[in-house]
């Protein structure tokens, strides 16, 4: 504790290397993580409540056991006494907590006087939770044989869009099937009749050209429904394959692009009746707009380049799951949603089940799973709740902060105009 950055402070290499406070009260939690999609000012909630809230105590315990302990008239600090508070995570030394308290105490020599509250000096306490030795918590021996890996049933739930559907199949040859990825299963679920001749036709020759069968090609003739697609077609169709009873599934978009190496976290992150994978997703900006205010090279036109000038963390979006059937159905799946058709709100929906949940749940940064940019359309048909969504969410995916300022202010005034100066 005494050799610790809170007592003696540190000197740092560079601006990088520093880690920021994050500033808290009783009520509110001001995130230095600040992102697209991210608060600015949170309610402390769940862990992080519980951590803060038993910082405030022991900081009481401390003013309230120190000092002259015969003094009667000496008024306890109670919690509505903290003011305000500092802390961070170290990741060698621990968290670190600086909170100050003031009281308030009535003036007593001047009855009649107006100002007859006054205010103590502010205290501040400072608090280290060090961290504890590393504890061996499981060792687990991963199974080596192809024979012994999980199924993953890939489910893509489609409508029209038969352009996009053969880039899937083109990024799906050259990622998953060309680096011997074995055990895998492609269920297609396609909403309506225009475009169906199209893609049966494309899977068929897919099928020839590849030597790839493990697929089921499935056709609802009514409006589209993700929730519906991946569900009552995509996971339940299941029941009647012969290949295995339970088996692991990925719930995926036609525009996203993955490896082999992320199905192979698919298969580490998700076990049965244990845990399930929710990757956070990089998440590509309109190609047009970082091809012409951007000076790095991408790495391919397949996948985009990990940079935060081609994209972001999707950090808000829970679409993409990796999860085992038994689980997703004993949780209900979709059931019990508010919304049945079109996109959005049905992922948000799923993972909120699975939170609640004894099942463990894995969310982090996935480097081998992308969301491609496309052209998003947010008809008014949508509800206002969903509508809302759409267009948040399409003004994220566009470009990045720098960009869209470059786009709205028109470096070169020629393709886009200047906004006038507001009227006073």
């Amino acid at each position: 504790i005494e050799q610790s950055e809170i007592e003696k402070g540190k000197k740092w290499h560079n601006e990088y290397e520093i880690i920021p406070h994050s500033l808290f009260t009783l009520q509110a939690f001001y995130s230095t993580e600040a992102g697209m999609g991210r608060r600015v000012v949170e309610r402390p909630i769940g862990s992080r409540r519980q951590d803060l809230q038993e910082a405030v105590s022991s900081a009481l315990s401390i003013l309230n056991n120190k000092g002259d302990a015969n003094n009667n008239n000496k008024r306890r600090y109670v919690a509505s006494d903290f003011v305000e508070g500092l802390y961070r995570l170290d990741p060698i030394e621990g968290t670190q907590y600086e909170l100050w308290f003031q009281q308030q105490q009535q003036q007593t020599a001047h009855p009649t006087d107006n100002h007859s509250i006054r205010r103590s000096n502010l205290v501040r306490v400072s608090l280290l939770r060090p961290h504890a030795p590393l504890v061996a918590v499981r060792l687990e021996q991963q199974q080596p044989l192809e024979l012994q890996l999980p199924i993953v049933n890939i489910i893509v739930p489609l409508s029209g869009r038969l352009s996009a559907f053969e880039s899937f199949l083109t990024r799906f040859q050259k990622n998953v099937l060309t680096a011997g990825q074995g055990r895998v299963h492609l269920t297609v679920v396609f909403f309506g009749d225009e475009h169906w001749d199209e893609i049966q036709r494309e899977m068929l020759t897919f099928e020839k050209n590849n030597g790839f069968s493990n697929f089921h090609l499935l056709n609802i003739n009514t409006t589209f429904s993700r929730a519906r697609g991946l569900q009552v077609v995509g996971v339940e169709h299941w029941e009647s394959s012969p290949i295995e009873e339970d088996v692991l599934v990925f719930l995926c978009d036609v525009d996203v692009a993955f490896d082999s190496a992320f199905i192979e976290r698919c298969r580490r992150n998700a076990q049965p009746k244990r845990q399930a994978y929710f990757p956070i997703v990089f998440s590509q900006y309109n190609p047009n707009v970082t091809r012409r205010y951007t000076h790095h090279r991408e790495d391919s036109p397949v996948v985009p380049a990990l940079h935060k000038d081609y994209g972001f963390w999707r950090d808000f979006g829970f679409g993409m799951v990796c999860t085992y059937r038994s689980d997703f159905l004993n949780l209900g799946g979709f059931h019990g949603g508010d919304e049945t058709t079109g996109w959005g709100g049905e992922d948000l929906f799923l993972y909120r089940k699975y939170i609640r949940s004894t099942l463990r749940v894995i969310r982090a940064p996935d480097k081998n799973i992308f969301h491609l940019w496309h052209p998003k359309k947010c008809p008014t048909t949508l509800g206002p709740v969903q509508r809302r969504a759409c267009l948040q969410s399409r003004g994220r995916n566009e470009a990045s902060y720098d960009q869209l300022a470059l786009l709205l202010f028109s470096v070169d005034g020629q393709s886009h105009h200047h906004l006038s100066e507001p009227e006073i």
